[in-house]
């Protein structure tokens, strides 16, 4: 979600710069559009003053006023040709500024997948790595329990071992105490038998 809103805001950026520079195209065309007119209105009232001049002038003789007229056409005719001109670079440079633009917006579109294409890439990357670690601390944990539960086993073993080994000790000190017990008491029955032969072997008073 913080990535979408982050998208939307720089969608909502690009189209204010775009707005904007629309706005500011439009008054630049607006202030060349004023500034035809002026010149056009001074262009008339200039021909307005040179039409008084030619009407306060009939006294001069017609060789000056076809003068005077072929000059100010040819004015007229070069104003036209200058207008001309400027007003096609003026198209040109529009042209090629609305190329800029168009580009610019294309490159910044594709910026924008790009950027948006690196970040999936990377949460891609993130996730297969968090896996292969989660993976990795799964089969740490299991080759632990196996260790442990492998010493716990050979402790046992030993545990049983020790036992084993401290049961037979037992087994032979009892039975070596049984013996020893054993024969002590057959020793006793022969030294009595012994004292009661000699007791009858004796003389009586």
């Amino acid at each position: 979600m913080p990535q979408t809103l982050r998208k939307s805001e720089r969608d909502q950026k690009r189209n204010r710069n775009i707005a904007t520079r629309e706005a500011v195209r439009e008054q630049k065309n607006q202030r060349y559009c004023d500034y035809i007119r002026d010149l056009k209105t001074q262009e008339a009232l200039r021909s307005k003053d040179q039409e008084s001049l030619v009407l306060s002038a009939r006294e001069k003789t017609r060789a000056q006023r076809m003068e005077e007229r072929h000059i100010r056409q040819e004015q007229e005719n070069s104003a036209a040709v200058i207008n001309s001109q400027r007003e096609a670079k003026i198209r040109s440079r529009e042209h090629e500024r609305d190329l800029k633009i168009a580009e610019h917006v294309k490159e910044m579109k594709e910026h924008d997948k790009e950027k948006q294409l690196e970040l999936e890439s990377k949460k891609l990357h993130k996730h297969l790595e968090e896996k292969e670690a989660s993976m990795k601390r799964q089969e740490e944990e299991a080759q632990k329990k196996r260790q442990r539960a492998s010493l716990e086993e050979k402790r046992e073993a030993q545990i049983r071992e020790k036992e084993f080994e401290r049961n037979k000790r037992e087994q032979e000190r009892l039975k070596a105490q049984g013996g020893a017990t054993k024969t002590g008491a057959e020793r006793g029955v022969t030294d009595g038998q012994e004292g009661n032969a000699a007791e009858s072997i004796s003389p009586r008073d």
